[in-house]
């Protein structure tokens, strides 16, 4: 029998079918061969076959098929064991993990019961009716856990048993793959009893657990009795208090009872008086609103004299027109000129002083220097007399602050740059004023002054 090409490969071991010699296609071409050969032998002698190789090659003929019907059946067997192996691994370590994840869910969950039984003990008595609640409930899920643990054993045992039956039952003759199968699934087993005595040992722990739980639960029941029995005594003695608070209560209530109805009483007088002294207060407000009626005439009667007298004293004092030449004009003050309409007609409710010369009302808007401004005409006539002032000043008299004012005006320039020039020549005194620069429009009334002494020369025009 020929064998394949590679040397390393051998017909029996256990690997992948397709890379596994083909036996049958190597027979059947040494028969071939066979036949080739003795097909030119035969030719070469010229002599007949003998029955006996006729039989010989037929024989040869079968066992090369009965080897390629073995072969192909070992192959068949092969794949399906594989391929039971492999579906047989995947359901253990399916079983595995499953077994894993529940062991690792018990131990947490035993973790867990212990940390909210230490934390209901530690946190107060209040909290120790409900623990003996949750460690039924948590032995509950402990039992059911054990229950799909041996159910999932069960299982896994069944599955074993059914892929080593099956593969045994496929396998028509002596295959090395069964052998190895059978030691894994034997490994597999000792496996899962490990698992499961480990699982034991786990359970026996949280058991133990449990049962100390118990007992110090019994401990602090009774300490809790004991501090129930305590908690009894000071309640009583807590309520005697609080009939005692009470009683002072109510007392004082009473004596707040009998104060408020002394308060009472006395408001009652103190409203007859009230009312009393309304009655007054009533009586004094119609007294004063005569009193006022009777004033309001008083004034009326005397701002019709005043009237009278104001009219008397503008006929007396009222003088012609004053021209526009007459005195010398101060730092190129404008006054009216010869062709300017001036009306020096005072106007009504204006009285001129003696001393002062008339009512001026300009036809032309002009720029006023300014100089300073006083509610009381005697503080303005201190002022000019104290400085050195020209000739020809203007007063303008008009409100400020619900108040009469008076301002006295420098000059009267045609534009601002000319009353600028002129204020930048002004002695040291006036200089340090507070100066105003003011339009003013036409038909402005202003009433002549006489100064002290003429005024500076303005400077030079550039």
């Amino acid at each position: 029998m020929a064998t394949s090409s590679d040397p390393g490969a051998r017909p029996d071991s256990p690997g992948d079918p397709d890379t596994m010699p083909d036996f049958t296609a190597v027979l059947k071409k040494e028969a071939k061969a066979n036949d080739s050969v003795k097909n030119d032998a035969g030719k070469n002698d010229a002599s007949p076959e003998s029955p006996a190789a006729d039989t010989m090659r037929d024989f040869e003929k079968s066992l090369v098929e009965r080897i390629a019907d073995v072969d192909d059946e070992r192959r068949r067997t092969s794949t399906q064991v594989r391929k039971a192996l492999a579906a047989h691994r995947d359901e253990v370590d399916d079983f595995l993990r499953g077994d894993r994840q529940l062991v690792l869910f018990a131990a947490a969950l035993s973790a867990v019961s212990l940390v909210v039984v230490l934390w209901l003990v530690l946190g107060g008595t209040g909290r120790y009716d409900g623990v003996y609640q949750r460690l039924v409930e948590a032995e509950r899920q402990l039992a059911a856990v054990e229950q799909q643990l041996a159910a999932l054993a069960s299982e896994s045992a069944s599955l074993a048993e059914t892929a080593i039956a099956a593969a045994a039952e496929t396998a028509s003759g002596p295959v090395p793959e069964l052998a190895e199968l059978g030691r894994r699934v034997e490994d597999l087993t000792a496996a899962l009893d490990d698992l499961s005595a480990q699982r034991q040992v786990a359970e026996g722990e949280v058991q133990r657990q449990l049962t100390q739980i118990e007992q110090r639960m019994e401990q602090i029941r009774g300490a809790a009795a004991g501090q129930r029995d305590g908690s009894h005594s000071a309640g009583q003695a807590l309520e005697q208090r609080l009939a005692s608070d009470a009683a002072q209560v109510r007392e004082t209530l009473a004596a707040l009872e009998r104060r408020l109805g002394a308060l009472e009483q006395r408001l009652t007088g103190d409203a007859e008086t009230l009312i009393a002294l309304d009655g007054r207060l009533d009586t004094l407000e119609q007294q004063l609103s005569d009193d006022v009626t009777q004033q309001g005439e008083t004034l009326a009667a005397l701002e019709g004299r005043l009237d009278s007298l104001d009219a008397q004293m503008r006929a007396e004092f009222q003088r012609p027109a004053v021209s526009a030449g007459s005195g010398p004009s101060a730092d190129q003050a404008v006054a009216p000129s010869a062709d300017e309409s001036v009306r020096t007609d005072a106007p009504e409710g204006v009285v001129s002083l003696p001393g002062d010369e008339p009512m001026l009302i300009l036809d032309a808007p002009h720029v006023a220097l300014q100089l300073v401004g006083y509610h009381n005409r005697a503080d303005l006539d201190r002022f000019v007399a104290a400085h050195r002032l020209p000739q020809t000043l203007y007063l303008r008299r008009e409100p400020y602050q619900d108040r009469p004012g008076y301002s006295l005006i420098y000059g009267l320039y045609p534009d601002a740059a000319t009353a600028n020039s002129v204020r930048s020549t002004l002695p040291e005194p006036l200089r340090q004023l507070d100066h105003w620069l003011r339009e003013l429009p036409a038909g402005t009334e202003l009433q002549r002054l006489r100064g002290s002494d003429p005024p500076p020369a303005p400077p030079p025009a550039s």
